[in-house]
């Protein structure tokens, strides 16, 4: 009869990353109504995700709730950045990166890696194991510029057709930030440094934010080593990170 195998201790790996954009990187907050809209939708989750979302125990906000939180910060970016379409969040220190722009930007990367490195639900596995402090980086006002360009949506008529319409739009950007940033990741057996370099360096080559859509935003970044903390150090470090972070104002 087998021996019955022990149950390991849940453990963290601590990862530095520092991000040197090269030139422009661009706001994505929207702040009319149509765009509010649209990126809520392109962002709400499926029955399924919110059920098994439920049934871990993850805490769902009310879309209404998330609807008024980002018609608050618009309102304030429109206020602040002279009627710009596109704007980073604010609060009440000032302009800020939010934490998810960067998850974001892992998850993006890593849905395309996927079948290029042979690793099938790897985006899936990075939303599950990957946890980014500090919350919010705060932008020097002072630093942040617009820019007007155009494109075309798609438009479908009362009649049925679809037409490209052109719009104008009023982004606004911060000039090669340096951004700093802790990375948690649980410790499965899966993660090495090497997988984790692998990610960030396609997300280099694939651009940071909006602008990775005009082929900018790219960048360089430095990638510390992958240092293994328990459970209880790992929360208490995240904890003070975020808490230092939030009392702080940060570089832009």
């Amino acid at each position: 009869m087998p021996a019955k195998r022990e149950l390991e201790r849940m453990s963290f790996y601590r990862v530095p990353l520092t991000i040197k954009v090269w030139g422009p990187l661009y706001a994505s907050s929207p702040t009319s109504a149509v765009g509010i809209a649209a990126a809520l939708s392109r962002n709400m989750p499926t029955e399924a995700q919110v059920a098994f979302r439920e049934a871990v125990g993850e805490e769902i906000r009310p879309l209404g709730e998330i609807k008024d939180e980002m018609k608050e910060a618009a309102a304030r970016g429109t206020e602040e950045a002279k009627g710009a379409t596109t704007v980073f969040r604010r609060d009440e220190k000032g302009p800020y990166l939010h934490s998810n722009y960067l998850k974001g930007h892992l998850r993006e990367g890593a849905e395309t890696l996927s079948r290029a490195i042979n690793f099938w639900g790897f985006q899936s596995f990075v939303t599950r194991t990957v946890w980014v402090t500090p919350q919010k980086i705060w932008l020097d006002p002072a630093g942040i510029k617009t820019v007007t360009t155009y494109f075309a949506p798609e438009v479908r008529l009362s009649t049925g057709v679809t037409v490209r319409q052109p719009t104008e739009k009023i982004t606004e950007y911060v000039e090669s930030p340096s951004l700093k940033w802790i990375l948690y990741l649980l410790a499965d057996p899966r993660w090495s440094r090497d997988l984790l370099e692998e990610l960030v360096s396609y997300g280099a080559m694939r651009g940071l934010g909006p602008g990775r859509g005009l082929d900018e935003s790219k960048y360089d970044f430095e990638l510390g080593e992958l240092l293994r903390v328990t459970r209880k150090e790992a929360l208490e470090r995240y904890r003070d990170e975020f808490r230092e972070a939030m009392g702080m104002q940060a570089f832009g």
